[in-house]
């Protein structure tokens, strides 16, 4: 079992921001629908009390998932990484580390992503 003792849980399925962009010649634009979702979780993220932390940081992540289709953590990670860019770090080079890994929950039916960010200290 996964330890998630200090972790946020995002309040709803992580977006997958590959999949929520179109390119338009050499532009990517990204899709109302991505927009939104952005919007929602730094509206969510400006309640938690969390505020913007110094360089450098550290962030974790667990995506859970109900099952075993494939899916690439950096792009369901980069989704919540610009919703808290100027809410959690001023911008994302502030992060010098990223933990990320992913588990199966059959116990569930959407995927659920958990975060925590923190400062980094090297070894």
């Amino acid at each position: 079992m996964i330890d998630l003792t200090g972790y946020h849980l995002l309040p709803w399925p992580p977006m997958n921001k590959s999949r929520e962009n179109l390119v338009v010649g050499k532009r990517i634009i990204k899709t109302q629908k991505y927009r939104d979702w952005k919007d929602m979780v730094a509206l969510w993220l400006t309640g938690t009390g969390l505020s913007v932390m110094p360089a450098p940081l550290l962030l974790e992540a667990v995506l859970l998932r109900p099952d075993l289709r494939r899916v690439d953590l950096d792009n369901c990670l980069s989704g919540l990484m610009d919703a808290a860019e100027g809410l959690l770090y001023e911008n994302d080079s502030d992060i010098w580390a990223i933990r990320v890994s992913k588990a199966i929950d059959r116990n569930s039916r959407v995927a659920r992503l958990y975060f925590r960010v923190s400062p980094y200290v090297s070894s």
